[in-house]
């Protein structure tokens, strides 16, 4: 997923993409990836290293169902 604004500017914060992956064994544990991106010569800076890894400790997670029993998709209250 792509964090850019709907004008395709970058936001000011530090996660630029975010990827998700399934394990291959047990398809209930995700993986979370954090990724900063940096084009030309621009190099990573430890500043921006301590700010992904704050980033990751603050990454809050919820669930809700959806259920489709005709053309409309109901979700139910969001869950923490």
């Amino acid at each position: 997923m792509d964090l850019d604004s709907k004008k395709g500017y970058e936001y000011k914060g530090v996660v630029d993409l975010i990827a998700v992956k399934r394990d291959t064994h047990d398809p209930d544990v995700l993986t979370i990836v954090l990724f900063q991106v940096k084009g030309g010569s621009a190099r990573v800076k430890e500043q921006e290293l301590n700010r992904l890894r704050k980033a990751v400790s603050r990454i809050r997670i919820q669930w809700n169902v959806a259920v489709k029993p005709k053309k409309k998709v109901h979700f139910h209250k969001a869950l923490s």
